[in-house]
C-alpha cells in the first residue's frame, strides 16, 4: 500500500499454472450474473508493468461499497490480473464491501476512481479530492503511531476487519532522488527501520533503485512515505533504564 500507486512483481503471468478453486480468481465464470451486471461502473483502466494498475474511472460518483464490488467482478483484465497478483481475492473483497456498508460517514462518501493497490490496501480517490485507503489490517505496523514522515491522517476508523484512513491527495510531480534520500536519511536516524522501498528485480536493471511511487508531496510542498508499512519503528527496550534512574533517585532523593 503504494501505498499510492502499485508494486511491482516480476513475474510471467503465462507461466502461472491455471488453477480451478472456487472463488481463487476474481471474475471466474462461477460468479452469478447478478453481481457481475449489478457493479457495472467502470468506465476505464489504465495499466502498468508488471501487471499493474496505474488508474481504475469509475462512470460516475459511486460509494466504496460498490467501487470494490465494481473491482472484484470487472470483466477488465488489466483490474483480474492486478488483483490476482495482490492475492485480492472475491471473499477478501466481499467482506470488506460487506465491513464498510455498515459504517454511515462510508455509506455517505463517494469515491471517482481507485488510484493504487497494495498486498494490504485499495487506495480510492474521493469525490472532494482527499484519499480514502482501506485496508484488511491496521496500516501501521505493529500498531505503531504516525510519525513526521506518515502522510496526516484527517479521519481513520474500524468496522469489524476493515480500517479506513482519510488523508490529503499526494503528488509524485517534481519529487528529487536528492528529496527522497534525504527522507530515508531522517526516518533511518529516528530509528526506523526501512522495507520495500527498493525494487529487488534484476530482470528491468532496476534493482536496488529507491521506488519513487512510495513517496509523494502534498499541496504544501511536503515530502512524505505514502505507505506507512515500509516503516518498522524502533523496538522498545525490555528494560527501561531511564524510568529505572528515576525511580532510584525519588527513592534516595537524589
Amino acid at each position: 500500500m503504494k501505498i499510492h500507486n502499485i508494486d511491482n512483481f516480476n513475474i510471467n503471468f503465462k507461466q502461472i499454472p491455471k488453477i480451478k478453486e472456487k472463488n481463487l480468481r476474481p471474475n471466474q465464470d462461477n460468479n452469478t450474473d447478478c453481481f457481475k451486471n449489478s457493479f457495472d461502473n467502470i468506465l476505464y483502466s489504465v495499466n502498468e508493468k508488471y501487471h499493474g494498475l496505474k488508474v481504475v474511472a469509475f462512470k460516475k460518483p459511486i460509494i466504496p461499497y460498490d467501487a470494490i464490488l465494481s473491482l472484484a467482478y470487472s470483466k477488465d483484465k488489466n483490474i483480474q490480473e492486478a488483483l490476482f497478483y495482490k492475492l485480492h481475492m472475491i471473499d477478501e473483497l466481499e467482506e470488506m464491501a460487506a465491513d464498510i456498508s455498515t459504517d454511515r460517514f462510508l455509506r455517505d462518501l463517494k469515491v471517482t476512481k481507485l488510484v493504487g493497490i497494495g498486498a494490504f490496501a485499495l487506495v480510492f480517490e474521493t469525490e472532494n479530492g482527499d484519499i480514502l485507503k482501506l485496508t484488511g489490517s491496521n496500516h501501521f505496523p505493529n500498531n505503531r503511531k504516525p510519525d513526521f514522515f506518515d502522510i496526516p491522517i484527517k479521519k481513520q476508523g474500524k468496522i469489524c476487519r476493515t480500517h479506513y484512513y482519510i488523508e490529503d491527495k499526494v503528488s509524485q510531480k517534481d519529487i528529487t532522488q536528492e528529496e527522497i534520500q534525504e527522507l530515508i536519511k531522517q526516518i533511518e536516524e529516528s530509528g526506523y527501520t526501512l522495507k520495500d522501498y527498493k525494487y529487488t528485480s534484476t530482470t528491468y536493471g532496476e534493482q536496488n533503485k529507491i521506488k519513487t511511487e512510495q513517496f509523494g508531496k502534498t499541496a504544501d510542498g511536503k515530502l512524505y512515505l505514502i505507505d506507512p508499512g515500509c516503516a518498522l519503528a524502533p523496538e522498545k527496550p525490555l528494560i527501561d533504564i531511564k524510568s529505572i534512574k528515576e525511580k532510584i533517585k525519588k527513592i534516595f532523593r537524589i
